[in-house]
């Protein structure tokens, strides 16, 4: 009588390991699932921002550049794993606040920059600052948005010589 007790245990209890497994098997699926919603909803908000996005890991390797700011920096191709300081020349100003941003920790927000763009030059607003810094954990990099300002300065130069020319100041 004995062994069947025992026989019966057994098989409930593989019942219930079975039971188990599915249960871990449909969850791994639902998180894969998630997982991969989440990334490809991060995908399509970097490729959909019109500012430039710029991020690069501690030792200065580009992890992420989106589309945008591939146009307004020149650059075409894949620029994930190299180093910022190879981008175009172009890109100079805008190296130059990152490795600051790298070395120092400190963020930087709203610096307008020139950046040399054929025979003329593109003004861009940049902010950039450390990311993952908290407390006891060192920073993973720096994560960089920058836009294109040429037209609101512009706008603002006209501005200046209209309010100049109708004080006095600025004869022509």
């Amino acid at each position: 009588h004995r062994l069947r007790d025992t026989g019966g245990d057994s098989g409930m209890l593989a019942v219930a390991l079975q039971d188990a497994v599915q249960k871990l098997r449909a969850q791994e699926r639902a998180m894969t699932e998630r997982a991969e919603a989440s990334e490809a909803l991060s995908t399509q908000i970097v490729n959909s921002l019109t500012a430039g996005l710029l991020v690069v890991d501690r030792e200065g390797v580009v992890r992420i550049i989106n589309p945008s700011g591939q146009k307004m920096l020149g650059i075409s191709g894949s620029l994930e794993g190299t180093p910022i300081g190879t981008l175009s020349p172009a890109a100079a100003p805008l190296v130059a606040i990152v490795n600051r941003c790298l070395t120092t920790g400190e963020p930087i927000v709203r610096r307008t920059v020139e950046v040399p763009h054929a025979n003329d030059v593109t003004h861009f607003g940049v902010t950039a600052t450390r990311l993952g810094q908290s407390e006891g954990n060192a920073a993973g990099g720096v994560i960089c948005l920058f836009s294109d300002l040429t037209a609101v300065i512009a706008l603002e130069e006209q501005l200046r010589l209209a309010e100049a020319r109708s004080s006095g100041i600025l004869s022509i």
